[in-house]
């Protein structure tokens, strides 16, 4: 599978990389990584496909107490009726959930398309 890339904000959500940033969400064979950087690009961190427990579309309304705790503090950048593409794993014993929007994703089609190719990317594994 060759890799696939697309323009995201990070808001946050991985246990190694808390800081909002922007960059590129990419799918290889084996994992989903966030990369980052103003003159070169450099991975800030990946989740292995295996480790993926779900990726969802969420809104601030859907956002419980529990996935307020789960996701912390970037739980609180969420906008009303906004939704944000949310890459659930699990990470040595620990439930963590990375946020990303889609600047320009009139509609989530964007968010739609890449939430169907990280399902795709997932089923390949098994």
């Amino acid at each position: 599978m060759e890799i696939q890339s697309i323009s995201v904000e990070y808001l946050g959500g991985h246990p190694l990389y808390m800081k909002k940033d922007k960059g590129e969400l990419r799918i290889s064979s084996n994992d989903i990584s966030f990369w980052s950087g103003r003159f070169s690009k450099s991975q800030r961190f990946s989740v292995l496909l295996k480790d993926i427990e779900k990726v969802d579309l969420q809104e601030q309304s859907k956002i419980t107490l529990t996935r307020a705790l789960l996701l912390g503090f970037a739980s609180l950048v969420f906008k009303k009726k906004k939704r944000y593409l949310v890459l659930y794993f699990n990470i040595a014993g620990m439930e963590s959930g990375a946020i990303f929007d889609f600047p320009g994703d009139r509609g989530d089609n964007r968010k739609r398309e890449m939430m169907q190719k990280i399902i795709e990317a997932k089923m390949r594994l098994s």
